[in-house]
């Protein structure tokens, strides 16, 4: 059945994947007609640093194995390339998948200048999830300066929800 292939897929050793192998099955992946399939390429593809093939289901018709994609790519090697997709899709994005494009943007984007675009993020995006988030990201990467910088947040009253207050 189906569900025995697929339980079958997501127990492969896929670090045992020969290279030429790797290129047939990421083509395979990418193409596969059942989107679970899809889905479930996503982590050897990452495994594999398959960068083209994983932004190619970043555009794939089905949310969840764009979802899905774009949170392998933030496992992958840094890539300017990524940063700019994720870049390019982020403002359209809402909820957990915006915070995922986010978290991708900020494992391949410069450091110099993501701390910055997070802090503005963080104090005007009208998105709460991505302030949120960008406020989280400002924190575990230790931009002291910029969760001070955003500590007026405070005062202000909290809209409809909790999440910038919390994250601060």
């Amino acid at each position: 059945s189906f569900w025995k292939k697929a339980a079958d897929l997501r127990k492969a050793r896929w670090a045992d994947v020969p290279l030429a192998m790797q290129r047939c099955l990421a083509e395979r992946f990418v193409a596969h007609p059942d989107p679970e399939v899809r889905i479930i390429g996503t982590v050897p593809l990452a495994r594999w640093n398959r960068i083209d093939e994983l932004c190619a289901l970043v555009r794939d018709e089905h949310a969840i194995v764009r979802k899905c994609a774009m949170y392998e790519l933030g496992a992958v090697e840094p890539d300017p390339r990524v940063a700019q997709l994720a870049a390019s899709l982020l403002p359209d994005a809402a909820g957990t998948p915006a915070a995922e494009t986010l978290r991708t943007w900020v494992h391949h984007a410069d450091r110099t200048s993501s701390a910055e675009v997070l802090e503005d993020l963080a104090r005007g995006d009208h998105r709460f999830s991505i302030r949120s988030q960008a406020i989280a990201l400002l924190a575990s990467s230790g931009a002291v300066d910029g969760i001070t910088r955003l500590m007026p947040l405070l005062a202000d009253p909290p809209d409809v929800n909790w999440w910038v207050h919390l994250e601060l």
